[in-house]
């Protein structure tokens, strides 16, 4: 995943804080997240976190793109 410029004062949030955000179950982010390959910042081997705006912004255009005959 490329890495993606992030301004300083952005707030990161844990899985776990960004599952609650979306009214989801941890599980049910993370396979969201995978499959529509959400935007996430890595900061070590294992360490993720999300951006709060970044995801609500993709998760808005993805739900309201048209899918063409995929």
């Amino acid at each position: 995943m490329p890495h993606n410029p992030l301004v300083l004062d952005t707030e990161l949030v844990t899985i776990e804080e960004m599952a609650a955000r979306m009214a989801m179950t941890r599980t049910t982010f993370e396979r969201f997240a995978r499959i529509h390959k959400i935007p996430r910042v890595r900061l070590g081997h294992k360490t993720v976190r999300y951006a709060p705006e970044r995801v609500i912004a993709f998760v808005t255009a993805k739900l309201t793109t048209p899918i063409l005959n995929p």
